[in-house]
C-alpha cells in the first residue's frame, strides 16, 4: 500500500498513537496498529484499531467532564430552556445526542455543563471546549438540586476512576481515609452519614 499524499510505501507499525481531542487535549494511546509513510510520516490506522482509539478518547473525555464542579451542571430541562427549545426537541437534537454539549450521568440522569450549553448556543451548535482536570479534593460537599436530590462533588484526587464515584457512589476504605485527611471532622461525619443513607436506599 502507498501513501495517498506522497505515493511512497507505507510501513506497518505498532506503538503509541497521538490523538488531539478538543476536550482532553493531546492523548497518547498505547498499542495501536497503523501504517506510516517513511517520507512524510502520514499515518493510516488499521481498521480494527479505530474502535480502540474511540473508546480510549471517550473514556478520557468523560473522566474530565465528571471532575467538574456539580454546581456547573444543569438539568436537561434547564439546558433546553437556555437554548429556547422544548425538552423533546432538545432530547432529539442530533448534535446534542452526539456529544456537542458536554454532559455526564449523575444518579441515572444526564446533566449538562452550563458553559457548554451557552457555547453551543453561540458557536454554531458546538459546545465542546478544552477542559482541565482537578488535581486535589476541594471539599466533598453535598449540594441540593431543585429536585431535592443530593449529589456528591468528587474530584480526581480520590481514585483514578472518579466517574464511578460520582455515578455509582462506590466508596472504599481508602476513599474515606483520603477524605478524613482532607476534611474537617464535621464534614467527614456528614460524608459517612451520606454513604450510609445511600447504602440503605440501595
Amino acid at each position: 500500500m502507498k501513501c495517498v499524499i506522497c505515493k511512497c510505501p507505507l510501513l506497518e507499525k505498532n506503538g503509541i498513537y497521538e490523538f488531539d481531542s478538543i476536550i482532553a487535549g493531546k492523548l497518547h494511546i498505547p498499542d495501536i496498529n497503523y501504517l506510516e509513510c517513511q517520507t512524510c510520516h502520514e499515518k493510516l490506522i488499521q481498521p480494527n484499531d479505530h474502535s480502540k482509539i474511540i473508546k480510549f478518547v471517550s473514556a478520557k473525555e468523560a473522566e474530565l467532564i465528571v471532575q467538574q464542579s456539580i454546581g456547573n451542571f444543569v438539568s436537561a430541562r434547564e439546558a433546553s430552556e437556555m437554548l429556547g427549545m422544548s425538552k423533546q426537541a432538545f432530547s432529539k437534537h442530533s448534535r446534542i445526542k452526539r456529544g456537542y454539549i458536554l454532559s455526564a450521568p449523575i444518579d441515572g440522569r444526564r446533566y449538562y455543563l452550563k458553559e457548554s450549553v451557552n457555547l453551543f448556543k453561540t458557536n454554531n451548535s458546538d459546545g465542546r471546549f478544552r477542559l482541565r482536570g482537578k488535581t486535589q479534593l476541594q471539599g466533598a460537599v453535598h449540594k441540593e438540586t431543585k429536585d431535592g436530590v443530593k449529589y456528591l462533588n468528587v474530584c480526581s484526587g480520590i481514585t483514578g476512576n472518579s466517574q464511578e464515584f460520582q455515578t455509582e457512589h462506590h466508596y472504599s476504605d481508602n476513599y474515606f481515609k483520603f477524605v478524613k485527611q482532607n476534611l474537617s471532622n464535621a464534614e467527614y461525619t456528614k460524608e459517612k452519614e451520606y454513604y450510609v443513607e445511600k447504602s440503605e436506599i440501595r
